[in-house]
């Protein structure tokens, strides 16, 4: 979307919302025949539709700003911080771990595999 575009879709949108405010207000002086306000249906159509035409331009805007920011985003410019001493792998992880976590022992992954599964009942006592 070009420039242009964009404000004209902003100068949009505040004319709405300046429109559905002044709308609100007028709506709010009409009174039924107790002396209490209340909006009359017509009242209420015209705000329903103002607030979609408001929606929509809020979600191109918003289309927009993410189109805009996800064009912008380089991840082979994004910052990476080494952390000293950290393993690079899961490998030299594991290595560092000496023998590795008690959950990467065959038997306790197919325990919690099994119990993923079966659940209580499948098991065993062991």
């Amino acid at each position: 979307m070009r420039d242009d575009e964009l404000k004209a879709l902003k100068e949009q949108k505040v004319a709405l919302i300046a429109e559905l405010r002044a709308h609100a207000t007028a709506a709010d002086t009409y009174k039924n025949e107790n002396g209490q306000t209340e909006w009359r249906a017509e009242d209420t159509d015209k705000f329903d539709k103002i607030e979609k035409a408001l929606l929509g331009i809020n979600e191109r805007l918003e289309h927009e700003y993410r189109t805009n920011h996800l064009a912008q985003f380089d991840p082979a410019s994004a910052i990476r911080l080494p952390m000293d001493g950290a393993p690079t792998s899961l490998e030299e992880y594991r290595a560092s771990r000496d023998g590795g976590r008690v959950y990467d022992q065959p038997d306790v992954r197919a325990a919690i595999y099994s119990w993923i599964v079966k659940g209580r009942d499948g098991m065993e006592s062991e």
